[in-house]
């Protein structure tokens, strides 16, 4: 199969943490609370970074400042962050057979930065696409989110996969034609909601993602010779 392009999720793909997503959104909530945001307002934040501009709108509140609540978090939680097992084979195994690689995270930049160079994989990737990168209506599950990564590689989106643990790295990925894998066995780092999207191909963890990338990549689509007569 001819890919050029490989686009990874983030947190609960690349790298974990023991705090999770839940506890994350406990803790934005209870930063809410201290501002005076109404508990009535605040509802329950999923998914967290839109409820957020919702947030904002209902209570003429700066959404900057609301932003920058769950950023702090997220930047702190990348301390106790992880690489998952396997991970820098994959990236190397890619990167040796020329595939182009880029990030895909509803993370922000700048928690995004400091996991990737705490964990010295940042230099795999040519582009890093975060939150903060797009317009927020087009965040992912948005398609619009891996469109811009597309367009900035000039690869159609048959020539790419994309590599991530939640429907809302599988849902864009189908919505433009990409190739998408699902890992389900990275517990920690997964968002604190789920979203059923079946994926091409499912895998436990980026050991079986290694195996199943050297099939995907060995495999041709013989297409039968048109024969005139």
């Amino acid at each position: 199969m001819d890919i050029k392009l490989a686009i990874f999720d983030l947190d609960g793909t690349l790298i974990g943490a023991p705090t999770t997503f839940a506890e994350i959104k406990e803790k934005l909530k209870e930063k809410l609370l201290e501002i005076g945001i109404p508990n009535k307002v605040i509802g329950d934040l999923t998914p967290m970074y839109e409820s957020l501009f919702r947030i904002a709108e209902e209570t003429g509140r700066d959404v900057n400042e609301l932003k920058k609540l769950l950023e702090d978090l997220e930047v702190k939680r990348v301390d106790e962050s992880f690489l998952f097992e396997g991970t820098k084979e994959v990236l190397e195994f890619l990167k040796g057979q020329g595939i182009r690689l880029a990030i895909m995270t509803r993370n922000c930049r700048r928690a995004t930065l400091k996991a990737l160079k705490m964990h010295g994989i940042r230099d795999y990737f040519e582009l890093i696409l975060t939150r903060d990168d797009v317009p927020w209506k087009e965040v992912k599950p948005n398609e619009m989110h891996i469109k811009r990564i597309l367009e900035h590689f000039n690869v159609p989106p048959t020539k790419a996969v994309v590599i991530g643990d939640h429907g809302y790295d599988i849902i864009p990925a189908k919505k433009v034609g990409a190739l998408s894998i699902l890992i389900t066995g990275h517990e920690s780092g997964r968002m604190s909601f789920s979203v059923e999207e079946r994926a091409d191909f499912e895998v436990p963890t980026m050991k079986e993602l290694l195996s199943l990338l050297h099939r995907i990549l060995n495999a041709y689509v013989v297409v039968p010779a048109y024969n005139e007569e």
